[in-house]
């Protein structure tokens, strides 16, 4: 599942909070974030919570997206690898 969020504002831990229902009721256990925008420190608090209850949030920001070097599927592979050994 990806959702895209293209704002000025950061992303409030209210977009974290409604695509965690979203991926409940769609039993979907993994979703991509795509955003301008960085993350609030609460909504990144919540994905962090959200990862003990096995959903897990991969969020691709601007910074990553203006990365030339890597493909949107290298960054994704980082992302899933770099949560893999931090748990």
């Amino acid at each position: 599942m990806v959702e895209c969020k293209n704002q000025k504002n950061k992303i409030p831990v209210k977009t974290i909070r409604n695509l965690s229902c979203i991926m409940e009721m769609k039993g979907v256990s993994s979703s991509i974030l795509i955003t301008t925008s960085p993350l609030t420190e609460p909504a990144i608090k919540e994905i962090e919570k959200l990862q003990e209850t096995n959903k897990n949030i991969f969020v691709l920001n601007l910074n990553d997206m203006i990365d030339m070097k890597k493909t949107p599927i290298n960054i994704l592979e980082e992302k899933i690898i770099e949560k893999k050994y931090k748990c």
